[in-house]
């Protein structure tokens, strides 16, 4: 199956997904108020950091291992098993003084709800990473989206039914299910994962640094709440996820999907000793060109939007949003690195630039929270250039990109993010010299945005057109074979 199928399915899977989760988060945010979203926000923050030690960086292993023998597939599947179940009892354990660190008994509950999926989960693990291997993305698609509307569905009906930030663990677990059950009928015939630990030398030397990248990038993502939860109240950090939240859509529109289907196809392009700059030049060139207009266009519209969407209660994460936008942009052309430096091989330098990143985030948070949450989100933001540079100088020498490349890569994206949002901020100023209300506002500006977009590849000659041309023959295909 070619990669454009591979990231249809998974662009499918990620938009029906993303659909779901945002419809579902309208409802929940009218359901939850801040606080009660921070308390289970602070508990899923501990919990990603646990799943990241869970699973030992085994999907990737199993997804670029040149030999993936029956033997080292079995290694990773036990290894798999031994860490969920350490995991499992380690959340339990800490639930308690987690409580107690944040004054909310509501952490421990969530905790020990979702220690459950740590008991679950390695069922199925190895065997959907190795359909990934397999580029079997189809079955994984089916599988994502079960996992999606059992999650968004019940989390909805659960927190109608009373059972506050509660609703949302039950929400997950029940996904979890779904999910198990799905991957035991849908894995490939002949597929026989028996656990064991005979090959266990060979994984944990991937697995050691790769759950030390993985878990360095897991922290980066979940300190702030941890932190703002901590430092100023739980109320900031269910403010903080929830602007992060709408910074994450574009992670979830397309980083998700792209990520998916990029780690193999680089990974399948390095085992054949292939250069790999001219893919990598290409993802960064596709990736800017959605998400420096997509981190504009939120960053405009977001005094209206976040309200709109979520409700007045949500209004204090505007500048939150905002902030983090400005921060993002910088970060967009490397959201794929990790993906390209894994399937070259190159693990150690992630996890240092990783490090890094926590290093230069985390202390700033820590310093500047006391002083307001507005203040130590800008400083957060800022942090990330500083981080995006490192990244740049990586991208330039251990990818093998020359300076002039990149930047012949990020011009075309440049000015069609210009055209965008310049067009897009003439459209809101002359509304709002109008007084126009806000819906219609938000609305317009959105539309004109969309509309833009298509006029500036154009004008700038993208190579985003070719793709576009190239998903829309392939869709009249498809409508005329039926």
């Amino acid at each position: 199956m070619g990669i454009r199928k591979n990231l249809l399915f998974s662009f499918s899977s990620g938009y029906f997904q993303l659909g779901l989760q945002f419809v579902a988060s309208l409802f929940i945010a009218r359901l939850l108020t801040p606080g009660e979203f921070g308390i289970f926000s602070i508990a899923m923050g501990v919990i990603f950091l646990a799943d990241t030690l869970r699973n030992f960086g085994i999907v990737s292993y199993v997804i670029q291992e040149k030999d993936l023998t029956p033997a080292r597939l079995n290694t990773a599947s036990g290894l798999n098993v031994l860490t969920s179940y350490t995991m499992a009892a380690a959340v339990v354990l800490l639930a308690g003084p987690a409580a107690r660190f944040y004054g909310e008994e509501g952490v421990r509950d969530v905790m020990w709800l979702l220690a459950v999926n740590f008991l679950l989960l390695p069922i199925g693990a190895t065997t959907t990473a190795y359909m990934r291997r397999e580029l079997m993305f189809k079955k994984v698609a089916a599988i994502q989206m079960a996992n999606a509307a059992t999650s968004s569905i019940s989390a909805v009906f659960l927190a109608y039914a009373g059972y506050s930030y509660m609703s949302l663990a039950m929400g997950n677990v029940l996904a979890t299910v779904v999910t198990v059950v799905l991957t035991w009928r849908l894995k490939p015939a002949g597929l026989k994962i028996r656990p064991s630990l005979t090959e266990v030398r060979r994984v944990l030397g991937f697995g050691t640094l790769s759950t030390v990248t993985s878990l360095a990038g897991e922290t980066s993502m979940r300190l702030p709440s941890l932190i703002l939860g901590r430092v100023i109240d739980l109320e900031s950090a269910g403010l903080f996820e929830r602007a992060s939240s709408v910074i994450g859509l574009f992670r979830r529109l397309v980083v998700n999907g792209l990520a998916q289907v990029t780690l193999p196809h680089i990974a399948a392009q390095a085992r054949k000793n292939e250069n790999v700059v001219a893919s990598v030049l290409l993802t960064i060139t596709h990736l800017t060109v959605v998400g420096w207009p997509f981190f504009l266009i939120i960053a405009l519209v977001a005094p209206w939007l976040i309200p709109i969407l979520y409700g007045d209660q949500w209004h204090d994460s505007v500048p939150l949003a905002q902030a983090l936008c400005v921060g993002e942009l910088f970060m967009v052309p490397f959201y794929l690195q990790w993906q390209v430096l894994v399937a070259k091989g190159r693990m150690s330098t992630q996890t240092w630039l990783t490090l890094f990143g926590v290093l230069v985030r985390a202390p700033t948070l820590v310093v500047l929270a006391p002083l307001g949450l507005k203040i130590a989100v800008l400083g957060y933001a800022v942090a990330s250039v500083f981080v995006a540079m490192v990244y740049l100088m990586v991208t330039i020498r251990v990818v093998g990109c020359r300076p002039g490349q990149l930047w012949r890569a990020l011009v075309p994206s440049l000015l069609v993010s210009f055209c965008v949002v310049l067009v897009a901020a003439l459209t809101e100023w002359r509304m709002h010299m109008a007084h126009v209300p806000n819906l219609v506002k938000l609305l317009v500006t959105l539309c004109v945005a969309v509309a833009v977009w298509p006029l500036g590849l154009r004008l700038a000659g993208h190579p985003m057109l070719t793709e576009l041309r190239n998903a829309m023959d392939f869709l009249a295909s498809k409508l005329r074979s039926f």
